[in-house]
């Protein structure tokens, strides 16, 4: 967790350049898309913590604080639930 933290950090003060096309004619690059599709497809639906200075914050007893992500491409299909803050 720390390193994922560290990550993004560090990601935040890179300045942002857009990523080369990629070519899909390619066997390789079709098949790294398809996993990569599918490794996300496999994380859908978890519930994701409230993370503040690198500790997680447990709101499940505290109503009205969970935020619910819908797929925007299959209508009433849940894609994720997340802790917002009443900080």
């Amino acid at each position: 967790m720390a390193k994922m933290i560290e990550s993004v950090a560090s990601r935040a003060q890179t300045p942002f350049e857009n990523a080369p096309f990629t070519d899909f004619t390619k066997e390789e690059n079709r098949r790294a898309q398809l996993e990569a599709l599918e490794q996300v497809k496999s994380e859908l639906g978890q519930t994701y913590p409230l993370i503040i200075g690198g500790k997680k914050i447990s709101i499940a007893a505290r109503p009205g604080y969970w935020l619910f992500f819908e797929s925007h491409g299959r209508a009433g299909k849940r894609s994720g639930t997340g802790s917002r803050s009443g900080l």
